[in-house]
């Protein structure tokens, strides 16, 4: 396939904005936990006899596929775990599909996506929503156990965060079932489940600042550049015969001679070079030494973060392509600024997850996998 590499860091860029868009909407879907997998309508742990009841806590008259202690959760109380789910499903797919060929990847939903446990990316997000909704009726539990409760000031918040969510969805997915008061349920429990987790921050005393300062900034120093590259292999992945990869290389090297600090890099390529040379960006970090690596006695990515703002290198020969670089940025913090973040809400994570492996064996937990195994994901919610 053309320009694996150019696909790559377009990959990694939009896997990174990924992470940032979801680290706080979703942090809970990407805990660690146990997996549903295999469960049918066993019970396990245990809890009291009381009736179980839905998201809007009345009693549960529908097909249930979860129950948890009191709460039992049917389709339409798991429809926001599910639009979740599936965007990010999609967005996962729009980035994949970006890297391979048809013929290699059909799509995310299909696709093996956790290769240790041979999961299709529908069953990796079959088993998040369940593991999701699992954890947050525990941790909802132990917070009515602790007398937090929903407060008129809660009520709002939740209500104004349910009407911003609804002004980004179609009519369709407004009239679908579990779209309404449901809804409005989950946007309230979160707030009760926010504040649990807010007293258990307090009572481990959690230092934020401490864990910022466990992230080097030095090793997380960020190179920023652009590049203009030309390809060894054609669209076939048939390499290019010795005096068309020479020509091309002159092309290279006539437009790396009229780039300065100023000049569009992109823009500067013309349009009968289009399909022989490539614009891309990249990053380096500090800690990074095998991006490129050597190539004929060159390390490159030490050339690399020699150069100046603005500087541009000399032409550097990989094993896939030759490319002339500029900087951009060779100080970035953005990185370092995600790392700090990533690690901040991993140690939040830690402290819920551990308040939720002392709480869950207390409660009668039901898995109806036979009313979840015909559910579909792709396109249940989000794509309508």
């Amino acid at each position: 396939m053309r320009n694996k590499k150019l696909v790559w860091r377009s990959m990694m860029k939009r896997k990174r904005i990924a992470r940032l868009l979801f680290l706080t909407m979703v942090m809970v879907f990407f805990a660690n936990g146990c997996s549903t997998a295999g469960q049918t309508a066993t019970e396990v742990g245990k809890g009291t006899n009381a009736p179980v009841l839905n998201n809007n806590g009345e009693p549960e008259d529908g097909e249930s596929i979860l129950a948890v202690g009191d709460y039992s959760y049917r389709l339409e109380d798991m429809m926001y775990y599910i639009y979740v789910e599936e965007e990010i499903g999609w967005m996962n797919n729009d980035i994949y599909s970006s890297f391979y060929d048809e013929e290699e990847y059909s799509n995310y939903w299909d696709e093996i996506e956790d290769e240790e446990v041979g999961l299709t990316g529908e069953e990796t997000a079959k088993e998040a929503v369940i593991l999701s909704v699992k954890k947050d009726l525990v941790w909802y539990q132990e917070a009515l156990k602790r007398g937090i409760t929903l407060d008129e000031e809660d009520k709002s918040a939740a209500l104004e965060e349910y009407n911003s969510f609804c002004e980004e969805l179609s009519d369709a997915q407004k009239s679908a079932a579990g779209m309404g008061e449901e809804l409005l349920a989950y946007f309230e429990k979160q707030q009760v489940i926010e504040k649990y987790k807010e007293s258990l921050l307090e009572e481990a005393e959690f230092d934020e600042e401490a864990v910022s300062r466990e992230v080097s900034a030095e090793e997380n120093r960020e190179y920023v550049f652009e590049c203009l590259e030309v390809y060894k292999e054609d669209d076939n992945d048939k390499t290019y015969p010795e005096k068309e990869m020479k020509e091309h290389v002159k092309i290279l090297e006539s437009l790396a001679k009229k780039l300065d600090k100023k000049s569009d890099m992109e823009s500067m390529i013309p349009d009968k070079y289009k399909d022989i040379v490539f614009y891309s960006d990249g990053t380096l970090l500090e800690s990074e030494e095998d991006n490129y690596g050597k190539y004929k006695k060159i390390n490159i990515d030490k050339a690399l973060k020699k150069l100046e703002n603005g500087e541009i290198s000399q032409i550097f020969e990989t094993s896939y392509s030759y490319f002339v670089a500029r900087m951009k940025d060779n100080n970035s913090s953005e990185n370092y600024e995600e790392m700090v973040m990533q690690a901040v809400e991993d140690a939040r994570n830690k402290i819920y997850d551990t308040a939720y492996e002392n709480a869950v064996d207390g409660y009668s937990i039901v898995f109806h996998e036979e009313n979840w195994a015909d559910i579909t994901l792709g396109n249940l919610i989000y794509g309508l």
